[in-house]
């Protein structure tokens, strides 16, 4: 709320949000489907997957910037 009420947005890109809203979006609502159909162990194991897997796509993008 700071950034909108001092500076505005126009320094950011916000084009990127038309892909990013609707993803957010399907992935709530795959993560709603596969909370009732998997086991609490199950999403557990595909949570702390996909936090690796995006750890791992920063740790690269961090390295292309060196």
């Amino acid at each position: 709320m700071t950034i909108a009420f001092s500076t505005g947005f126009g320094a950011y890109d916000l084009q990127i949000l038309w892909f990013v809203i609707p993803a957010a979006i399907v992935g709530g609502l795959l993560g709603a489907k596969a909370s009732n159909v998997l086991s609490p162990q199950r999403v557990t194991l595909v949570f702390q997957t996909v936090i690796v897997l995006v750890l791992l796509i920063n740790l690269y993008n961090g390295y292309q910037l060196l």
